[in-house]
């Protein structure tokens, strides 16, 4: 096939995420890439500053076909399987002799780890320490760069939260506090019997996942994450179906087609320019509801933590940019002890807050919850001057609640909204941060209880 015919069949390929294989005169394949917009992607090749390795691989090229995926995180993985199925020469050419980069994970272990790896058959290097050339494990790859492949890592991670930490270590790691590594194995020692047990298979489970997704079996992980959702549910463990939705629908979003992010993996500043683009969009939303909103540069939401009225307590976590500023977080120890009320104890939190002049003022604050708290907090306020933009996450149909002056508007926005996913993150952090305390906090009630006997 002449490169006229190649041009003419290229401008067929559709404008979605794929792969595509360049095929010499035998059939063999010559290249494996990937795209956002596969046909985009085909005709920058006849482009006339493409380099000379490229264009030595077109005049052998004879064919091209590819597959569309549905989302480029897909494409990344097919392509990832094809190079290693097909070992194309010219995927190895256009490296300029670089290595290309694969994910391991340790089988031979209790606890499996998760590492990088330049070549198989080669010491693995994390940091300082090193593992032997002869350790059991699976690799899965190759990626292009340390960049691409450390940016799949961390948007896995959301999904199935896993360890990189030394086999071994005594604390638990730096993500686990993120919520990014639970369990970790390293807490997971400290604990016996049962719960150990328990514990252990729920890690084991996670990595598993994560094995099946880097081996592109998606749909099966999909109905995994699925089933799990609805069997908490049918038990009436309502707390462990809610965090099993969230991971589901992070799942999906990392499965969704994406048609404004030009570079899902190839912008190294792919993550601060998705969060700036949902707080333009956030105030899009709002200005379209009537709320008066600024850029929303700093974002404060409130969220509690109770057990029937006792360690009860409220977390306020701040957002900048759409980012997490861990150094505003706060802590507020309820006063009123006794029987719960979710809604009095964020009024509670709500008052204190605004009582520090001192700190920086929200742009918007988000409460975890429906009309009832949305309603509670507006009346706070309207006594404050300037009365701040609020907006609250109702849990059920993960819709975003507004007050009006008339009673409430709703806004029910797709799963794969950048406003929503926002706002859902920013609600997650603070009911993590709030949970975190109050478990610490009856624990330690416990134990001082116990002693007392």
């Amino acid at each position: 096939m002449s490169n006229a015919k190649l041009r003419a069949k290229i401008s067929s390929a559709p404008k979605r995420p794929g792969i595509y294989r360049y095929l010499d005169e035998k059939g063999g394949v010559l290249y494996v890439g990937k795209a956002l917009q596969l046909q985009d992607r085909l005709k920058s090749y006849f482009q006339t500053d493409v380099s000379a390795k490229t264009r030595q691989m077109l005049t052998l090229a004879r064919s091209v076909n590819w597959i569309e995926t549905g989302s480029e995180f897909a494409a990344l993985l097919l392509e990832a399987r094809l190079i290693k199925l097909h070992q194309p020469h010219y995927n190895i050419a256009l490296r300029d002799d670089k290595s290309y980069i694969y994910v391991f994970i340790s089988t031979g272990e209790e606890f499996p780890i998760v590492i990088l790896a330049r070549k198989p058959k080669q010491n693995i290097t994390k940091g300082k320490w090193e593992l032997c050339e002869n350790l059991k494990g699976e690799y899965f790859g190759p990626f292009a760069s340390n960049r691409v492949t450390r940016e799949l890592l961390r948007r896995l991670r959301r999904v199935v939260p896993f360890c990189q930490q030394k086999p071994g270590a005594r604390r638990v790691c730096f993500y686990h506090h993120l919520g990014l590594c639970s369990p970790c194995p390293a807490g997971i020692r400290k604990t016996s019997g049962i719960e150990y047990q328990e514990l252990k298979r729920q890690y084991r489970s996670q990595i598993r996942k994560l094995a099946q997704i880097l081996s592109g079996k998606l749909d099966l992980v999909q109905k995994e994450l699925t089933n799990e959702m609805n069997s908490f549910a049918q038990n009436l463990e309502f707390e462990n179906a809610q965090a099993a939705k969230r991971q589901l629908r992070r799942f999906e979003w990392l499965l969704a087609y994406h048609d404004t992010t030009s570079a899902f993996l190839g912008n190294p500043n792919f993550y601060f320019d998705e969060q700036h683009k949902a707080c333009d969009e956030l105030q899009l939303l709002l200005k379209k509801h009537n709320v008066v909103l600024d850029y929303p540069h700093r974002i404060e939401c409130f969220d509690v933590s109770t057990f029937g009225g006792t360690d009860s307590f409220a977390s306020q976590v701040v957002f900048i940019d759409g980012v997490p500023e861990k150094k505003d977080y706060r802590l507020y120890r309820m006063r009123a002890q006794g029987k719960p009320n979710d809604v009095a104890m964020l009024a509670e939190a709500v008052k204190r807050r605004l009582t520090h002049k001192e700190w920086p003022f929200p742009d918007l604050l988000v409460v975890d919850g429906g009309k009832p708290q949305v309603s509670t907090v507006n009346k706070i306020l309207e006594q404050n001057t300037p009365k701040l933009p609020l907006i609250g996450l109702a849990k059920r149909n993960e819709q975003i609640i507004i007050s009006t002056h008339d009673g409430f508007s709703t806004i029910t926005l797709v799963r794969t909204h950048l406003t929503l996913q926002l706002i859902q993150a920013i609600r997650d952090e603070a009911h993590r941060f709030a949970n975190s305390r109050h478990r610490r906090a009856r624990a330690k009630r416990i134990l001082t209880e116990a002693l007392r006997i």
